[in-house]
């Protein structure tokens, strides 16, 4: 009976693990990524930065990236994927420099956190 008990506490903590402390750690984990890039474009872009400025930001900072020109102008790549970002599911993190579509300068970022895994 013992023994049944402890198991049955071990499945419990594993759940309770699962449910409510994983998600709430995938949460936070993402508030500090998209924090820490936001901080990162604020850093190296100047509002109204050209074309060139972009690309270069983008080049450094992404490891694909390309021009969106149908409802909003913006500029769009996929940040290098770690090791930890496979592990939770495929996390794939997106960095948007939106334009001002008549002097094709940039205006303001986004980021975007995709899970595409199990």
């Amino acid at each position: 009976m013992k023994r049944f008990l402890k198991v049955l506490l071990i499945l419990v903590a594993v759940g309770v693990f699962f449910v409510v402390l994983l998600p709430g750690m995938m949460s936070y984990h993402d508030s500090i990524t998209q924090r820490t890039l936001l901080r990162t474009v604020a850093r190296e872009l100047s509002r109204n930065a050209s074309m060139a400025e972009m690309t270069e930001f983008m080049q450094r900072h992404t490891v694909r990236f390309a021009v969106n020109q149908d409802d909003q102008l913006e500029y769009a790549g996929f940040v290098h994927q770690s090791e930890l970002d496979r592990f939770l599911g495929d996390r794939k993190v997106q960095i948007i420099l939106e334009l001002n579509r008549n002097s094709k300068t940039f205006q303001r970022a986004a980021v975007r956190i995709y899970y595409t895994g199990p």
